[in-house]
């Protein structure tokens, strides 16, 4: 499937996206607002 495709092809950035928030969350600094997503 095309669609299966591209979600493999996008697993990797979305890993890396997650990470990025994962960072943001484990590391607030000041001026940090959970409220902003």
């Amino acid at each position: 499937r095309q669609g299966g495709r591209s979600g493999a092809s996008l697993l990797p950035s979305y890993m890396l996206a997650l990470s990025v928030c994962g960072w943001w969350f484990f590391f607030p600094f000041p001026g940090y607002d959970p409220l902003w997503l």
